[in-house]
């Protein structure tokens, strides 16, 4: 089959949106499969470079990230989009009636950082095209979240 690859831009703020709509979807994001464990901070250093530019931003080394209004960084959205490192460790929620972690877990704790959220939109692109169309036209939810957190972690939808 003859094949054209395309090259797709988007914006880093279209990707926090994604993650967002993914980890606080209720259940139908990242919420139904899956719980925080753990917040892995970026380094200290590049916490503390972290700059009000003015705009909404947080400025970082020429890079940003979209903030609250309030001035907050949201580890569950920043950390897994901040290039210098961190990210949001992950675990199967369905382990026991506690939501603790146990060794009888579906799958190991894995982080969710932004190799992961850079491999997660490849796979989303090539493996769920309606999820990854939905994103690029701005129609994506809880569900287009909670596909492309999949994608990033597991290479593949893994749960529904």
């Amino acid at each position: 089959m003859d094949e054209i690859k395309i090259t797709t831009t988007v914006t880093r703020s279209r990707v926090a949106d994604l993650i967002c709509g993914g980890m606080e979807g209720g259940i139908f994001g990242v919420p139904s499969w899956a719980r925080t464990l753990r917040y892995v901070s970026p380094p200290e250093v590049i916490l503390a470079a972290y700059k009000k530019d003015g705009t909404g931003a947080l400025a970082l080394g020429g890079d940003w990230e979209k903030k609250g209004e309030s001035g907050e960084i949201y580890q569950h959205i920043h950390y897994p989009m901040c290039l210098a490192g961190g990210g949001v460790l992950l675990y199967d929620c369905d382990v026991n009636e506690d939501d603790a972690y146990s060794s009888e877990s579906a799958f190991e704790p894995v982080l969710f950082d932004y190799k992961r959220v850079i491999h997660g939109l490849g796979v989303m692109s090539r493996t769920e095209p309606r999820h990854f169309g939905d994103w690029i036209n701005e129609n994506d939810d809880a569900i287009t979240g909670s596909v492309f957190v999949q994608c990033a972690v597991f290479g593949e939808v893994t749960f529904g």
